[in-house]
């Protein structure tokens, strides 16, 4: 929200303190707020549509985009400027000091943006992210970050955490301690393949919970909690049919089609109560998704309500 009066709003309803006790902020790669402080419980750091194809040198970056284009569909052109455009989020971020900074721990291939099958195995990715980390991590004080990076689990590939075995590959790969997970609720049904209604996809989320050990468990930190009932969805509307648009028109394509997957709705079942006490977090964020303030605020206070 950028506007004076949505902000003031935004100030008001942390400062009331019944239903936040602060906001996750999504960051970018210019100057914070700083007076955004006092109200910051976490970050969010920019993520790019398709950072692993450039890293590995499988995809050559548009030469048409600007600097601030190719951050945020790339992170980069190659490796290089990956570790630096990473570096400089983590930097413009730490003023705000807050208690982590949320990550993609995955990456889309721009040639299956609208496939739910996917050819890059999620090792891999896994391995070239923590290798970039290790880089970009080790040019801060005592080869540490300024506040604790926690890595999110998307659908594509990458970590998922349908099950724990990519946090213990990132736990192999990463060089620094001052790490994290993010459960992202919405995002592992999206790699179960979606659900119908609320029941099933809390069944779904305790089916993931039983394969994970007490160290994976330990390690989810922070929370995106909120629901998608979308596997309808995903059946009309996923294809493993060939995209040859042009990649700006398949990106644009890509970001309403998410909107329409990753819906970001509010739980409405207080069975979701039970499942978070489980995973056990530190932080619990309601992610809502609703892009008209009143009801991203409504939204938050019923998802909110169920655990009081």
């Amino acid at each position: 929200y950028n506007s004076p009066e949505q902000m003031a709003r935004i100030r008001s309803f942390c400062d009331d303190g019944r239903y936040a006790d602060g906001i996750e902020i999504l960051t970018g790669y210019g100057p914070v707020d700083v007076s955004l402080r006092q109200y910051c419980g976490s970050v969010h750091l920019p993520y790019a549509s398709d950072w692993y194809g450039p890293a590995i040198g499988r995809l050559e970056a548009d030469p048409s985009y600007d600097q601030l284009r190719l951050r945020y569909t790339h992170y980069g052109k190659d490796k290089s400027q990956i570790v630096e455009t990473l570096r400089l989020a983590i930097e413009v971020a730490a003023p705000l000091e807050p208690a982590y900074g949320v990550l993609h721990a995955g990456s889309a291939n721009v040639d299956e943006l609208f496939r739910f099958t996917y050819t890059d195995e999620d090792t891999d990715v896994i391995d070239v992210l923590a290798e970039i980390m290790n880089s970009v991590v080790s040019e801060f004080p005592d080869g540490e970050p300024p506040f604790t990076i926690a890595f999110e689990n998307t659908w594509w590939p990458g970590m998922r955490m349908t099950d724990g075995k990519g946090t213990k590959r990132l736990e192999e790969k990463l060089e620094f301690q001052d790490w994290c997970v993010c459960l992202d609720t919405g995002h592992l049904l999206f790699s179960m393949k979606g659900t119908d209604t609320e029941e099933e996809a809390l069944e779904v989320l305790h089916r993931c919970a039983d394969s994970y050990s007490q160290d994976v468990l330990d390690r989810i930190a922070a929370m995106h909690v909120h629901v998608n009932t979308c596997r309808q969805i995903l059946k009309n509307t996923s294809s493993d049919e060939p995209c040859d648009d042009p990649l700006s028109e398949r990106l644009n394509r890509a970001n309403s089609y998410i909107m329409k997957r990753d819906q970001h709705r509010p739980f409405t079942d207080p069975a979701v109560k039970e499942y978070v006490e489980r995973i056990d977090p530190d932080y619990v964020v309601h992610e809502m998704g609703d892009p008209v303030q009143e009801n991203h605020v409504r939204d938050h206070i019923c998802q909110r309500s169920l655990f009081s």
